[in-house]
């Protein structure tokens, strides 16, 4: 409900809350990916999920680690849809593809808050009830 994003890096950090009686807020902790790359530097990455579904994460079936090599560093999702989905990286990526048909893959639009490493992007409805694949990467 309040849409916060928050990067604790060293597992030192504490994030304070207060709930009023009978409020309440869900709170989904991700671990953070990290590569290193030559082309790009440093990269951080933790897919977090469907932003507006109380299992933000339950719509995630599968997450690459980063790969670093060549020019062009990318990680793939497999991931359930229609919906906002929101990642946590750093730096910005260069572009999100949707590989649903590998012979024309399709570039989604996207946000990204380069405050606090928040990215979201709209996933389209399923076809056929098969899950996307969605390529995240950097230049």
């Amino acid at each position: 409900r309040t849409s916060r994003l928050d990067h604790l890096q060293n597992g030192r950090k504490t994030i304070e809350t207060t709930l009023a009686p009978k409020e309440w807020d869900i709170v989904t902790f991700v671990p953070v990916r990290q590569a290193e790359s030559e082309a790009v530097g440093r990269i951080s990455w933790a897919p977090i999920g469907l932003a507006d579904m109380m299992n933000s994460g339950g719509s995630i079936l599968d997450a690459t680690d980063v790969n670093p090599d060549g020019k062009r560093p990318s990680t793939m999702i497999s991931t359930r849809g229609p919906g906002r989905f929101v990642a946590y990286c750093r730096p910005e990526p260069s572009q999100i593809s949707l590989i649903d048909d590998p012979t024309a893959p399709t570039n989604l639009p996207y946000t990204y808050d380069s405050r606090t490493g928040a990215l979201s992007f709209v996933l389209p409805s399923e076809r056929v009830g098969k899950p996307h694949r969605v390529q995240v990467a950097w230049e």
